[in-house]
Order: C-alpha cells, then sequence, then structure tokens
C-alpha cells in the first residue's frame, strides 16, 4: 500500500508540474525534420529554408525538396562552428546561403554549391581552413565581405564576371592560394581581397576592369604572374590604392603580347621568399602552452629570429593587440607601454632578403602577422630563451 501511495505522488506531482510550466514546446506546424548522416536538418517549409542542423551532423546531402517543398536557402549561422562536420552537398535549386552559414566549421574539406546559387552571405565559409577548392556558380550575384576568408586549404578560385565587385576580405588569409582569376565582368577589388595569401603567384585581370582597393593584395610576397586582359594604356589607367606593393612591383603580361610591360611609376621590385610556418615550434608562457590557430604557427626567419603569430603570443601574455589596415602597423600594448610593429612589405627588402627597417618589424602570412617573440617579450619586461631539444620558446 504504501509504495502505491508513493507512486500517485509522484505522478500527482508531475501533473502539478505540467499544469504550472504548461505543455512541452512542439515543433512549429510548417518545420520539417530532414535525417542527414549523423542527425537531423530542419527545415521551415514556409519559406522554403534549412534553418538549424544537429552539431552531430557528419556529412549534409541536402536534398532538392522536403516534404515536398524545395529548398531555396540556407539561413544565417546553419552550420556555424561544427566541428564534426566534413562534407556538405548543397541542391540544384538552392538561391542564398546566410552569414556565417558555415563559419568556423574546422573540419569541413568539401562543398559543392549548384549553379543556382546567386546569393553567399557575409563571413559564409569564414575560417573553414581544410576547406579545398570550391566551385563558384557564374550567376552569383552577391558575394559578402570575407565569404572565404581563412580558408587556408584553398589553391586556386575562379571569380565570376556577374559579381562585378569582389568584396572586402573575400579571400584574405587563403594561405595556400596560388592563382586567382577574375572572369570578365569584374571591375573592382575591394580592401584586403587577398590581404594574407602568402602562396599567391598569379592573379588574371579582365579588360575593363578599373579598381584594386586599399591592401588587396598586402602580404602576398610571392606573387610574379600578373595578367591583364587589356592593353597598357588601360592597365595605366587602372586606380590602385595604397597597399599594394606585391602587386605593382611586378610586371604585368597584357593578353597577345610575350613581353611583360612595366609601368615607370610602379617599379619591378623582387620580393624574397617567406618561410612556411614550422609546427614543430612551440612556446610557453609562465609554463603553459601558447595555442596557434588553425596552421598559424611560429617559424625561424633567415636571421635566425623566431617570428610568432602576435596577437596569440601577446594576448596569451594578457596584453591588447590593434590592426591598423591604413599604417600597416600592429600595436601591441599593456595600457602603460606601446610597442609598434610595421609589416614589412615588398620594397623595403633588400637584393640579399634582409629587412630594410628597424626592428622590430611584421610580416604577414596566411593572413596573420609574425613578429619577432624577442622583442615583444623584453619590451614588456619579460625574458625569453630558446629551448633546443624541445624547440621551444620560453617566455618568463
Amino acid at each position: 500500500m504504501k509504495r502505491i501511495r508513493t507512486r500517485l505522488s509522484l505522478v500527482l506531482a508531475l501533473a502539478l508540474a505540467w499544469c504550472l510550466a504548461g505543455p512541452l514546446p512542439a515543433l512549429a506546424d510548417d518545420l520539417i525534420i530532414c535525417s542527414v548522416t549523423g542527425g537531423y536538418l530542419f527545415f521551415d517549409s514556409s519559406s522554403g529554408t534549412v534553418v538549424r542542423c544537429d552539431e552531430t551532423v557528419t556529412e549534409a546531402d541536402v536534398p532538392r525538396t522536403i516534404g515536398g517543398v524545395p529548398v531555396v536557402a540556407i539561413a544565417d549561422q546553419v552550420f556555424q562552428n561544427h566541428q564534426s562536420l566534413t562534407a556538405v552537398k548543397l541542391p540544384e535549386g538552392l538561391l542564398s546561403i546566410g552569414a556565417q552559414a558555415f563559419a568556423g566549421c574546422g573540419a569541413l574539406r568539401q562543398v559543392s554549391i549548384p549553379g543556382s546559387v546567386q546569393s553567399i552571405g557575409d563571413r559564409a565559409f569564414y575560417g573553414c581552413w581544410r576547406l579545398g577548392n570550391v566551385s563558384l556558380p557564374a550567376g552569383l550575384g552577391y558575394m559578402g565581405n570575407e565569404a572565404f576568408r581563412d580558408c587556408a586549404s584553398m589553391t586556386a578560385v575562379t571569380v565570376p564576371g556577374n559579381l562585378l565587385f569582389v568584396p572586402d576580405g573575400a579571400f584574405s588569409g587563403c594561405t595556400r592560394l596560388q592563382s586567382a582569376v577574375l572572369a570578365d565582368g569584374i571591375v573592382t577589388l575591394s580592401n584586403e581581397v587577398f590581404s594574407g595569401c602568402a602562396f599567391l603567384s598569379s592573379v588574371s585581370f579582365p579588360a575593363g576592369f578599373l579598381t584594386v582597393g586599399y591592401n588587396a593584395f598586402s602580404g602576398c610576397p610571392r606573387l610574379h604572374d600578373v595578367l591583364f586582359a587589356g592593353d597598357a594604356a588601360a592597365w595605366d589607367a587602372v586606380f590602385i590604392a595604397p597597399g599594394n606593393e606585391d602587386l605593382t612591383r611586378n610586371l604585368v603580361l597584357f593578353e597577345g603580347r610575350d613581353v611583360p610591360y612595366v609601368n615607370p611609376d610602379r617599379p619591378y621590385v623582387p620580393a624574397p621568399e617567406m618561410p612556411a610556418p614550422d609546427a614543430e615550434i612551440t612556446a610557453l608562457f609562465n609554463g603553459k602552452p601558447i595555442f596557434w590557430e588553425g596552421p598559424h604557427h611560429p617559424y625561424i626567419n633567415s636571421d635566425g629570429q623566431t617570428m610568432v603569430p602576435l596577437r596569440q603570443a601577446a594576448e596569451a601574455m594578457g596584453l591588447h593587440v590593434t590592426w591598423d589596415s591604413f599604417e600597416q602597423t600592429i600595436s601591441i600594448t599593456d595600457g602603460i607601454k606601446t610597442i609598434i610593429y610595421p609589416v614589412v612589405g615588398a620594397t623595403e627588402w633588400d637584393s640579399a632578403g634582409s629587412p630594410l627597417l628597424d626592428n622590430p618589424f611584421a610580416v604577414i602570412l596566411g593572413g596573420t602577422g609574425y613578429g619577432q617573440v624577442r622583442y615583444l617579450a623584453e619590451f614588456f619586461g619579460r625574458t625569453v630563451r630558446w629551448d633546443d631539444a624541445s624547440r621551444s620558446v620560453v617566455i618568463e
């Protein structure tokens, strides 16, 4: 009898709680669940939009229709920071990909974008550093700022001419990007479009191209093949904003000409080879490891100086970092003292590959500013030493 009373009391308590709290929430009538590998997509049938995704999803092969309704949009932030997602296939008929839809998907390696897509939002694929080459549809009419920023595994891109202009930072920090083709119709590169693309070696401009924005090619020390479909007079008329020395130092090859042309007002200055980051070098601050983001790691330059990603190193030391894109400087402060690292451009190296600027200085690799760790540590009263056995920088 006592057991029956106990169970009855429990049932009554649950019923009372349900009455006080109201019924459990249910899915909206127009929300449909769609099964994919590793979990579910949630689809708003009233707008034809994928609005949510389980973080456990590993591969998303989005069907053309869900519940008989065509899929036309991926909403903002649907897959953002989903670290299990490795592959996505988007359906023909899709029109738009929302802002930050796939941002921060560090495991994402493959995305298939159909020819029907007309719009890709701000930072849609920002920080997808394992993502390989992506074929952009010819009918793409809008791309948001930094749409593919820090997609460090991309090696080539063709930007469709229907865009007319390429937005700010669209491919900034795409470390392994080697070639970029701007299709006929593109007239403007906005600011920092290819900044920090350390391995970019070739870029092709269409006839009718008009403007290169601020720092569009800053931090592109390996750029050497500049192709232009127009003639010399048209190239000389192109407005090139400051911060593009890695572009203007180059000879230009025009369509139908075998001999490169150089504008005497834009002299050719060879750039030094920048070493690749070394994943084996570690750093400790007060005995704790400093963690580097994605593919960005320290390296040792030709002068034997250990160069580290300044933002991560400084923030690990409790310092504040500011980037001035116009002055091309990195400022680091503890609130009392400030150290300024000027970014070394292609025209600031001698023929032996040594910087002409006084120390400290910074270089841009993969969209990340690197500077000498010793200057940083000692400026703020720290000691720094190199442990050869463990290949570690020790800051105390």
